[in-house]
């Protein structure tokens, strides 16, 4: 969702279960919520009652806006969700003009503002060169609008998760937590969907099966070939988006411009202010290549989202010291 947002220039926060999203509604009010109907420690009609209830005891709102996310499209699915609570229902892998409605439809029209978007230079976005193994790119171009800038966007996004997530599948199989693993192949199947990686998809999808039907034996001997194909896919991405950014001359700009914004990310997280984190982040990524500390801004970014805020403190620290090392001021 996060790198399907990012054209509309919303401020998003993304939470990795139920339990995050209710401990992130504690801290500041939200707009609009996507909410995923499976998740791990509590399903996403659970947490959606619970949010609810925060919502109207700590800002008094008596509506916000839930929308429940499933790549269950089944007729009368939609329903389901209604009547269990949730306000509307985006089916995955996501439409983009389905999800242009929804935002419409629930976001207050006085929290649009107009915004003079810059002008994309056909010859510029046509230069941007897109060839991935595994990827079928005209399908996920269709979910991005056609904008290729959009869907470099939604595959940056779609890479950097899926480096965690990876690890995160291997370990619940091998803790033979078969619900969680349920979980992630799910979220695995429909993310890889919305980037046209149908064949990681489609294994993801046949695992989620097994799993659902208790087919341990099923999953012991597939979940292998799984990972194997999702590294694959990973490092791929990796690759294409390097070879684009370097097409691009990426120029992420003067490291001292850092240091500021790197400071006040670091009193966001002590503060858990998830306004100013999302800001921070959209600021790290100019960054990631960057030869002086790129290496360890991508470690920063892995941190902060995985919620491991005391290690991400520590660590802006250290790039700061590398910055004033490398650049004295």
């Amino acid at each position: 969702m996060e790198g399907l947002l990012k054209p509309y220039q919303v401020q998003v926060h993304s939470c990795l279960s139920g339990i995050k999203a209710i401990e992130a509604i504690k801290a500041a009010p939200y707009d609009l919520i996507f909410m995923d109907h499976l998740m791990p420690e509590m399903d996403g009609i659970v947490a959606a009652q619970k949010i609810r209830e925060l919502a109207k005891e700590n800002y008094g709102l008596n509506s916000l806006p839930i929308i429940a996310l499933s790549a269950n499209a089944l007729i009368g699915a939609g329903e389901m969700f209604i009547k269990n609570g949730m306000d509307d229902f985006l089916s995955k892998p996501i439409d983009t003009m389905r999800l242009d409605s929804i935002l419409l439809k629930w976001i207050p029209a006085d929290k649009w503002k107009e915004f003079v978007e810059k002008e994309t230079d056909n010859n510029s976005e046509s230069k941007i060169k897109i060839a991935i193994d595994g990827i079928n790119i005209d399908k996920a171009l269709s979910f991005a609008n056609g904008s290729k800038e959009n869907y470099i966007k939604t595959l940056s996004v779609f890479h950097r998760d899926g480096l965690l997530k990876i690890d995160e599948i291997q370990k619940t199989l091998e803790a033979k937590n078969l619900q969680l693993y349920i979980i992630y192949v799910h979220a695995l199947k429909s993310a890889s969907a919305n980037i046209g990686a149908d064949n990681v998809s489609e294994i993801a999808k046949r695992l989620e099966e097994a799993g659902k039907q208790g087919d341990v034996s099923f999953i012991e001997v597939h979940n292998a070939f799984l990972i194997s194909e999702f590294n694959a896919l990973l490092i791929n991405i990796g690759d294409a988006l390097s070879d684009i950014k370097k097409d691009a001359q990426d120029i992420t700009g003067d490291l001292d411009a850092l240091k500021p914004e790197l400071y006040s990310l670091q009193t966001a997280l002590d503060k858990f202010d998830y306004t100013n984190i999302e800001k921070g982040i959209d600021i790290l990524h100019k960054y990631a290549n960057d030869a002086v500390v790129g290496k360890k801004i991508e470690e920063l970014l892995r941190y902060i989202l995985t919620g491991n805020d005391d290690k991400a403190i520590v660590l802006i620290e250290s790039i700061i010291i590398t910055i004033n090392r490398r650049n004295p001021s």
